[in-house]
């Protein structure tokens, strides 16, 4: 009884601090946000929002721009570097996904050929199932 009191003790004590910080976050997300920005910003040495340049393709996203001391910062001006770089993003994430789906389709058909000369006698559900528990076919379908 006394060895199973103290792992009991540290497992409550830890669900509390874990509830009380999840009902924190829920009440004021925003509170999270300008605390990690802030601690983001002190640790490159800034000291003052005049010293913070925010970048962005599209127009300004004003809730950056109540964050502690950056009130009164609200332009965000266009920078045509930033739509370069995000359009040449889009273009990279187009081609890794046709990527993995050419790959899926790959996978899915060796496992397939191997699967219909190894077990004939499969119904569709557990045609499905083995084909779906194929490590290469699960490998491209998390990617």
């Amino acid at each position: 009884v006394k060895v199973t009191r103290i792992p009991i003790l540290i497992t409550a004590v830890y669900t509390l601090g874990y509830q009380n910080g999840v009902v924190e976050t829920v009440r004021n997300p925003f509170k999270i946000q300008q605390g990690t920005f802030e601690e983001i910003c002190a640790s490159l040495g800034v000291t003052h929002g005049s010293q913070v340049s925010i970048l962005g393709e599209k127009a300004s996203d004003l809730r950056l721009s109540r964050i502690g001391w950056m009130r009164g910062y609200e332009e965000m001006p266009q920078d045509q570097r930033a739509e370069k770089v995000a359009a040449i993003g889009r273009e990279i994430i187009r081609a890794a996904r046709m990527y993995v789906r050419d790959q899926l389709n790959e996978a899915i058909k060796v496992a397939r050929q191997e699967l219909q000369v190894d077990e004939e006698h499969l119904t569709k559900a557990e045609f499905i199932r083995k084909l779906n528990e194929n490590e290469e076919v699960m490998q491209w379908t998390h990617a």
